[in-house]
């Protein structure tokens, strides 16, 4: 008998499923996550293919401060680079494509980011730094990646397209709007606390794309950077 879709589909779909079920099997188990977190090369490279990859990262990390302490350590199959470096380097890869199907990848990768940055009690001081880094210091890979940033007037302004920069309640995009909000809402939680490595990664960052009137982003991040 003749069945509808390709094998190619039909393999998408078993992967899909697999992916929901060791979002089950992870879901609040410290024991399993453990466990998984052994195979973190085998999804970070499912990462923008839509089959749920980010998911299970998210639940990997969720709350584990035991596993959430060893996501600086090297994945081989990757150069020995960690998870967030990885996990930067696959949102390089799809960044020419900035349509709402990359934000809202993207926004699933900040989902992820803030589980690595928080275990529910705790900043991970470690994991902080490592994303200031990713995000900090090439202002152009920051650019390239999410949007350009601009004060004029002491207002904030967003690159919503090439050379057109607005107000972010004017941005029309609703996706891209939470984006934004979401980034800006990341910057905050990377000073938590009292890393002040990251903090500074920030200020120095912030003070580059922005050398007037720094304050007035620190004051909309409710960042207060010393």
């Amino acid at each position: 008998m003749k069945r509808d879709g390709s094998n190619a589909d039909i393999i998408i779909q078993i992967i899909k499923l697999i992916y929901e079920v060791l979002i089950i099997i992870c879901c609040q188990h410290r024991k399993n996550q453990e466990h998984l977190n052994n195979f973190l090369s085998y999804f970070v490279e499912d990462i923008f293919l839509g089959l749920g990859a980010e998911n299970i990262l998210i639940e990997i990390f969720k709350g584990n401060y035991k596993v959430l302490c060893r996501a600086y350590k090297p994945l081989t199959q990757y150069k020995n680079k960690n998870i967030i470096e990885v996990t930067f380097e696959m949102i390089q890869r799809f960044s020419h494509q900035k349509n709402n199907m990359y934000w809202e990848k993207l926004l699933k990768i900040m989902q992820l980011l803030y589980v690595l940055i928080f275990d529910g009690e705790s900043s991970i001081d470690t994991n902080q730094r490592i994303i200031s880094e990713q995000f900090f210091d090439n202002e152009r890979i920051f650019t390239k990646l999410f949007f350009d940033i601009k004060i004029q007037s002491h207002r904030i302004k967003i690159e919503q397209e090439p050379g057109r920069y607005v107000e972010i309640d004017q941005i029309k995009n609703p996706i891209f709007a939470t984006v934004v909000e979401e980034v800006f809402k990341l910057f905050s939680m990377l000073s938590f606390h009292r890393n002040f490595i990251s903090k500074k990664s920030i200020h120095n960052f912030l003070s580059i794309g922005c050398t007037n009137n720094i304050e007035v982003l620190i004051a909309y991040l409710n960042m207060p950077i010393s």
